[in-house]
């Protein structure tokens, strides 16, 4: 069995092996909490206008990487990590 770290908090864990996508997350909290950062990410990006809708609606259709993106925008809000999360 491989051992692997959550991409969100960083704890070691043994993937499924029953199936289905890629684990990336140790727990479903940590893979919540990866979604609910990604959601508040977005929404600063567009209050502070460093984002916009046209961008969204042209950005690679993928939701594995950022291949729509050229560049990371100046003014892109920093990493979020709640205080609530694990190590």
């Amino acid at each position: 069995m491989s051992v692997t770290k959550c991409l969100w908090c960083g704890r070691a864990f043994t993937p499924r092996t029953t199936g289905g996508k890629a684990q990336r997350f140790c727990r479903p909290a940590c893979r919540r909490a990866f979604h609910a950062a990604g959601r508040r990410w977005v929404a600063e990006a567009l209050a502070s206008g460093t984002l916009t809708i046209p961008d969204l609606r042209n950005a690679s259709s993928t939701t594995r990487t950022l291949g729509g993106m050229r560049k990371i925008l100046p003014g892109t809000p920093p990493t979020y990590r709640s205080p609530r999360a694990p190590f």
